[in-house]
């Protein structure tokens, strides 16, 4: 085995990318965006407004939370008053259990 030597050689690159900073900035706000919606309630309320007659309208209201965080109940029932326009007595006739 034999070591004939090495041949010492530098390399240097310069080089200079105006959209650095632009890309920087972007993927910051991208990364700040994906924690804020991770940390959004993700809630949904559906309203159906039909005709019941003598000029009235009946309301049905639901609401669906897209996730396990306590208080949807509350939550939901505020909702209702404020698209009522007041607290709302509850209908035995609606209760499923």
């Amino acid at each position: 085995m034999r070591f004939d030597g090495a041949a010492e050689y530098a390399n240097y690159q310069i080089s200079r990318d105006p959209f650095q900073g632009w890309a920087l900035v972007a993927t910051v706000v991208m990364l700040a965006t994906l924690a804020m919606s991770l940390t959004i309630k993700r809630r949904r309320v559906w309203v159906r407004l039909t005709p019941a007659g003598d000029g009235a309208t009946r309301v049905e209201i639901a609401g669906l939370a897209r996730t396990d965080r306590a208080g949807w109940g509350t939550e939901f029932e505020d909702i209702v008053e404020e698209i009522l326009g007041g607290p709302v007595a509850a209908d035995p006739a609606d209760d499923l259990g």
